[in-house]
């Protein structure tokens, strides 16, 4: 398997190789030349043990964002409001180094297996800000998921958390929690 896989980064390097060196020399299309590597890498990052990966990582963090929500649902409930901002200053580098580049790079998601990982975790940073009172980083989020995922409105997600319903049954909910503050 390792000599596959070998023999395969192999080949496509040379091809790469070989193509941007004809276009080059031919005077070809560049862009065409760029695209065609930009679908490779994309093809890279969702193939065989990548692929993998990154669905492992994706579920790892919905469940960590689950617990995150969690968490500060109970310190709402039992109004410690210097808790939340403490813990609001581990939350919010954890969105920012953790979450947002697994749902930033929508190429990578785009395979079959990760479209609803990648729905759920953008309703789940979703619910999180919601907990930490931040309506305009809920909206934004919400545009993400409205722009990412338009046309798909029979995906099934978990927002609220425990239940089960569709992207725009789910987005609209969103877009009234983030009213509330």
């Amino acid at each position: 398997m390792a000599r596959n896989w070998i023999n395969w980064i192999l080949s496509t390097t040379i091809g790469a190789i070989a193509v941007g060196a004809l276009a080059c020399a031919q005077g070809g299309d560049r862009d065409l030349y760029e695209k065609r590597a930009r679908v490779e890498e994309t093809q890279s990052h969702t193939g065989g043990q990548a692929l993998h990966e990154r669905k492992g990582r994706m579920q790892r963090t919905q469940r960590d964002l689950m617990h995150i929500q969690r968490t500060l649902e109970t310190l709402r409930r039992h109004r410690y409001d210097g808790q939340i901002a403490v813990f609001a200053s581990f939350v919010r580098p954890y969105l920012a180094e953790r979450v947002d580049p697994l749902i930033s790079d929508r190429d990578a998601s785009w395979h079959p297996e990760l479209v609803p990982l990648d729905a759920n975790l953008l309703f789940a940073k979703a619910a999180v800000l919601a907990e930490l009172r931040d309506g305009g980083a809920v909206n934004r989020v919400a545009r993400v998921i409205d722009n990412r995922f338009a046309g798909m409105d029979s995906l099934i997600v978990e927002y609220p958390r425990g239940e089960q319903r569709t992207v725009g049954e789910s987005l609209a909910q969103l877009r009234r929690d983030a009213r509330r503050f």
